[in-house]
């Protein structure tokens, strides 16, 4: 026995369940009025449910925001409600004479169409009925005057549909040789050939389509006896590794078009590539843990991003550049001062509140589509949190440096170089860790947990390599300038490692904007745009969507001026010198 169709209008849902208990004359009646609704419904208006109601059961229900039901989707669900409803009902063939209802053979027959066509025209308001036959099996039977009525209506496209013919052999052969040449040739993918081939002999599109996908399956199938190759490989949906390696090559600022053509895609392909790719970066970030950490009350109040968010210390003085000579990184130390409390508190909450709303904002993300504009919110949300976090470290460098001299039993300048840069490494990210899981709702300040962090990496450290005593007639060592540490506000945090661009942009940023810039580097506007954008100067980072509001630009063209910069940058990035050490 056939399934049932099923019905996705919601009203028309649940009165079909109302109805089916009732007693027939009461199922008849409303069955009949359902027939004649069909006749009365324009595909383009739309109707509130409680009319709809009305017109079936000749009862209005008291709804008091009824809400509105396109009528191009209650006419596709009246055939599959009157089905149901007689199907319940055990109505007999017997009791549908021929001279009021046509079998649904009959009028397959009658105009020249396969029982798959008469199905879909059961999708477009023709009406029928669901009954049993004789030999107990099910049947459809289509009312006369309905019949009639969408004959009329429909003349054109059951014209068309009589006037079809099933695609030879022959003609199969040459739509799969068309569709090589086109795809070789012009790199149409599957649907864009199907559109040309479907056009060329006259034939409709999905057919194509489906055709065209037969063939490769099929192909596909028995490759490994037959040196065959399905036609629109290429046009499988990218694996995670190729997804991951055009992201990389979009963060790199390589044009879509040429990502594209690598991957034998359309640029709109690879742009939704992209977009997953980043998506399933954030997935991975909140399955991890890194951004769990201590919450607030306030957290979940109304209004909250723009009271935490929204003090002077959370939106200045970030992005600044990290001192990457150990000499540089001493007398910074040397320098700071304890951060003022209420400075350490505000961007301590800032941080916790920034990660717990993206953490809350990854299960809105749509898994089949997710928005780009959406993507991007998020992921300078986490841009802004780590300047927050770098900051905080930055502050602690005084406490890091003086742990490391109380445990050793040496001033900082007197330890091997190389040993130290990889004690403050070590002891900067300690720090960061500290940072993420530090409550500022519990009170103290964040040098004790810090120190406490430190304190540990140390011990581990010397217990692996201890530092040679100092005797008599032994020299102390003085660290010399040059000796470098990796750029450590760029891996702070977690997300940094495949969030942060490429550090060959900033470079090209600063020289753009520098008083007396290098010759050939990129313009001030471009600069100070990438600035901007990631949050480099001193503000936070901002969203395309931001940057497009401050300088009235639709979507479209701040993509354009994003893509544009992020190439200009590296375009000049490749024509340096690389620095050696650097």
């Amino acid at each position: 026995m056939p399934p049932l169709p099923a019905i996705k209008v919601t009203v028309l849902k649940t009165l079909e369940e109302r109805l089916r208990g009732q007693p027939r004359p009461s199922v008849l009646r409303s069955v009949e009025n359902a027939e004649s609704l069909a006749a009365d419904l324009d595909p383009a208006q739309n109707y509130p449910e409680d009319w709809l109601v009305f017109r079936i059961t000749g009862v209005r229900p008291q709804i008091d925001d009824p809400s509105l039901v396109m009528g191009e989707a209650a006419l596709r669900d009246l055939s599959a409600f009157i089905e149901r409803l007689t199907d319940a009902a055990k109505l007999e063939l017997s009791q549908h004479p021929p001279e009021k209802y046509i079998p649904a053979s009959d009028l397959c027959e009658r105009w020249h169409i396969s029982r798959k066509t008469l199905d879909r025209l059961r999708r477009r308001g023709l009406v029928a009925r669901r009954v049993v036959g004789e030999d107990h099996k099910p049947r459809i039977v289509v009312p006369r005057i309905a019949a009639e009525r969408f004959e009329q209506q429909h003349a054109d496209e059951l014209a068309k549909a009589a006037a079809f013919s099933r695609i030879s052999p022959e003609l199969e052969k040459r739509i799969i040789r068309r569709a090589e040449i086109y795809h070789r040739r012009l790199n149409c993918s599957l649907n864009a050939a199907a559109e040309r081939i479907a056009k060329r002999f006259g034939r409709s599109h999905e057919a194509i389509r489906q055709l065209l996908k037969r063939h490769d399956e099929a192909t596909r199938r028995v490759r490994a006896g037959d040196p065959a190759r399905a036609i629109f490989d290429d046009d499988e949906p990218l694996t995670q590794r190729k997804r991951a390696a055009a992201l990389r090559a979009w963060r790199w600022g390589i044009d879509l078009n040429v990502i594209a053509r690598k991957h034998h895609r359309t640029r709109s392909a690879v742009r939704r590539a992209v977009t997953l790719a980043r998506a399933e970066k954030l997935w991975a970030l909140g399955e991890s843990g890194s951004l769990e950490g201590p919450t607030g009350p306030t957290f979940q109040m109304d209004g909250a991003r723009e009271v935490l968010l929204a003090p002077a210390p959370v939106r200045s003085g970030l992005g600044g550049s990290v001192p990457r000579d150990l000499i540089d990184v001493l007398a910074l130390s040397r320098e700071k001062r304890p951060p003022l409390g209420v400075e350490e508190s505000t961007r301590l909450i800032a941080f916790h509140f920034l990660r717990h709303e993206v953490a809350q904002s990854l299960g809105e993300i749509n898994h089949l589509h997710p928005q780009a504009e959406r993507i991007d919110q998020i992921e300078t949300q986490l841009r802004w949190a780590a300047r927050l976090k770098v900051e905080l470290v930055r502050a602690e460098l005084r406490p890091i440096i003086e742990t490391v001299e109380t445990r050793t039993g040496r001033r900082a300048e007197e330890l091997p170089a190389r040993s130290l840069a990889r004690l403050i490494t070590r002891c900067l990210h300690a720090a960061g860790e500290a940072v993420d899981h530090f409550d500022p709702f519990r009170g103290g300040r964040l040098a004790g947990a810090v120190g406490l962090a430190c304190d540990r990496v140390v011990m581990q450290e010397l217990r692996k390599s201890p530092v040679p005593p100092v005797g008599a007639g032994r020299a102390v060592p003085k660290i010399a300038s040059g000796t470098r540490i990796e750029d450590w506000s760029r891996t702070l945090s977690t997300w940094q490692r495949w969030l942060e661009p490429d550090a060959r942009l900033r470079a090209a940023a600063e020289a753009g904007v520098k008083e007396g810039a290098t010759e050939g580097a990129i313009d001030a506007e471009t600069a100070a745009y990438l600035i901007e954008r990631y949050g480099w100067g001193g503000a936070p980072p901002r969203t395309l969507a931001e940057l497009g509001l401050a300088r009235s630009m639709r979507a479209p063209a701040v993509a354009r001026l994003d893509a544009k910069a992020h190439a200009a940058a590296m375009a000049w990035a490749r024509a340096q010198k690389p620095v050696r050490g650097s």
